[in-house]
């Protein structure tokens, strides 16, 4: 399975950002498959580019701001074969 394909199933269960994405991916694949967090966001950037995702600023007081994803209707019309 490709990191791209990865990323679009996750982010089908929800908007999440690139750290809980790693977080995600440390917590159920990471025995047979690892991906460094730098591939993971080169990722993000490439899919949000291509208009298969799309990212929003969150602003966060305490924190950083932290950038979060959803999967498009492009990449769902996509995924499923459709026109």
């Amino acid at each position: 399975m490709a990191l791209r394909h990865a990323v679009l199933a996750a982010l089908l269960d929800g908007e999440y950002s690139g750290y809980q994405l790693a977080k995600i991916f440390d917590l159920s694949v990471s025995n047979f498959w690892h991906a460094v967090p730098q591939q993971l966001y080169s990722e993000l950037s490439r899919l949000e580019t291509e208009g298969l995702i799309s990212g929003r600023q969150i602003i966060q007081h305490d924190r950083p701001n932290k950038r979060v994803y959803t999967v498009t209707q492009a990449a769902s019309t996509s995924s499923n074969g459709s026109p």
